[in-house]
């Protein structure tokens, strides 16, 4: 059952990395929802049903008005949870916090985490030049992963990371990180992580 399901989410997952690589040759306006949608798309090729795939699940271990991006309960006999986050350059010219931006990817780890004894979870990350150079400068451990690698986020990796960063995280954790997928397309960076818990 295990290798079923990990080819079956292998599949998806790098027909979505295709896709978004159409996505971005054809220069089409693009957002998270659209980065979201893409991944849909590949579920849909892929012999998952419309009606199989929750998007804003309001999962128990969360709490409040937090919600999962995209649930998918029972997929080859496990419950699949998606966080995803998009950080394009500025359109305007305006210059973004990176470091905020960061410290929101992590938060997103945090609560992938937290739901991690319940279902497989993954992270979509699609950056352009400032968040990628942000990451390959202060990150490097995570974002440098290529496929199959792990990172183990430990408590002491928050130990001095600046206000502006932990501002945007609801506390420290402890997590693996293993890289799914890793490419780049033109001017975009795609990373596709799974998180569990350390």
């Amino acid at each position: 059952m295990a290798a079923m399901f990990d080819d079956a989410m292998d599949t998806i997952l790098f027909d979505f990395a295709a896709l978004l690589e159409t996505r971005v040759g054809h220069d089409v306006w693009t957002t998270e929802d659209s980065v979201r949608y893409t991944l849909f798309a590949a579920m849909l090729r892929n012999m998952v049903e419309a009606h199989e795939v929750i998007q804003e699940f309001p999962h128990r271990l969360l709490g409040g008005e937090k919600r999962v991006d995209t649930w998918m309960p029972d997929f080859h006999g496990k419950d699949v949870a998606v966080e995803f986050k998009y950080d394009p350059d500025s359109r305007s010219g305006a210059t973004l916090n990176e470091t905020q931006r960061a410290g929101a990817v992590f938060e997103d780890l945090r609560r992938l985490q937290l739901l991690s004894d319940d279902a497989v979870c993954y992270f979509v990350y699609v950056t352009m030049k400032g968040m990628d150079r942000h990451f390959h400068n202060r990150h490097r451990e995570l974002y440098g992963l290529v496929q199959g690698e792990s990172f183990e986020i430990r408590r002491s990796y928050f130990a001095d990371k600046p206000r502006t960063f932990m501002g945007k995280v609801d506390g420290v954790f402890e997590a693996t990180v293993t890289c799914v997928v890793n490419q780049r397309f033109l001017d975009h960076n795609l990373r596709v992580y799974n998180i569990a818990k350390a």
